[in-house]
């Protein structure tokens, strides 16, 4: 392989290297950032039924607790169990009907749901919110988020990748051309053209190379005369 292309070669190589390591720290990141946002959801989901069931008992509108587990039901999908409990142990809203006014300790959250509770104290004494969350489609849900950041990650990661090959090309060119005009200027002396000159204009290694191959031909044209 040519010195060029060894050049691009390593230099993509160091560059897809790069680029695959900050993608997945940035998916793991994120994928730990929706998890934790999606426990943060379930929390408050529980805590805003605390202060409406408050709220509710303050005013004395049943109807407000009841509208407001309509819209949790609405906005949440994942919520599959939602049994708020009087300061008498009784069901006082939920969204299974068929719940109402039954006895709390009679009644089992569905198998396989995640189940977060919170108590609260009002007028008519301290009650409890219980809502249970469907796991998958919790899941789902972080999945069709990291599946969205994943194809955004892509096409970002795409073109940070097609500009690097051409950032890699470039300095492979850049580098590797004073060489071949170093090796032209070699094979010029070697063939007896001794005045040859390095057309390099460059103020660098690879410039202090080519004014010394130029006096070296300079010097052995005089000794040649």
């Amino acid at each position: 392989m040519r010195f060029r292309g060894k050049i691009f070669a390593m230099v993509s190589l160091i560059l897809g290297c790069v680029l695959t390591l900050a993608a997945l720290s940035f998916w793991s990141a994120e994928r730990a950032l929706l998890v934790q946002e999606s426990a943060r959801r379930e929390l408050t989901v529980v805590e805003s039924i605390v202060a409406i069931q408050r709220e509710a008992h303050i005013t004395r509108d049943s109807l407000l607790l009841v509208n407001y587990i309509k819209l949790v039901e609405r906005t949440y999908p994942e919520v599959r169990w939602l049994c708020v409990v009087d300061a008498d142990g009784t069901v006082e809203a939920s969204n299974d009907t068929t719940l109402l006014g039954r006895d709390r300790k009679s009644l089992a959250p569905p198998k396989g749901l995640l189940v977060l509770s919170k108590s609260g104290s009002g007028e008519a004494g301290r009650s409890s919110v219980e809502a249970g969350f469907d796991p998958e489609l919790t899941a789902r849900a972080v999945s069709a988020s990291l599946s969205q950041m994943t194809r955004r990650l892509l096409v970002i990661g795409g073109v940070t990748l097609v500009l690097g090959f051409l950032c890699s090309f470039l300095l492979a060119h850049h580098l590797s051309q004073p060489i071949t005009m170093l090796l032209k200027a070699a094979a010029e002396f070697g063939a007896g053209r001794l005045d040859a000159a390095v057309p390099m204009n460059r103020h660098d290694e690879f410039g202090d190379l080519a004014k010394a191959f130029s006096q070296m031909g300079e010097r052995l044209h005089a000794l040649d005369r």
